[in-house]
């Protein structure tokens, strides 16, 4: 296979590597009080325990799922895949 075949494979693409990330909620704080955050400091968001996960692909919204325990790890179990 020639250089050129290779470039224009679309099975190519399969093999890039993406980020994914999983988010439970964000929440704007001012300076100040982020300043004053010490190592055993909580911070309190609104999102419900039990509500699900936001997964995220290439900071795009891609699905919802509940954590997962995955032997010591954390996991995600999906319950929709939104498509775009």
């Amino acid at each position: 296979m020639g250089i050129h075949q290779s470039e224009n494979d679309p099975n190519r693409l399969r093999s890039l590597p993406i980020r994914i990330s999983i988010r439970i909620e964000s929440k704007s704080h001012k300076l100040k009080d982020l300043l004053t955050w010490t190592s055993g400091t909580i911070l309190k968001f609104d999102h419900p325990v039990s509500s699900p996960l936001n997964l995220y692909v290439a900071n795009q919204k891609m699905g919802e799922g509940m954590a997962v325990k995955v032997d010591s790890s954390i996991g995600l179990k999906l319950s929709q895949i939104i498509q775009h």
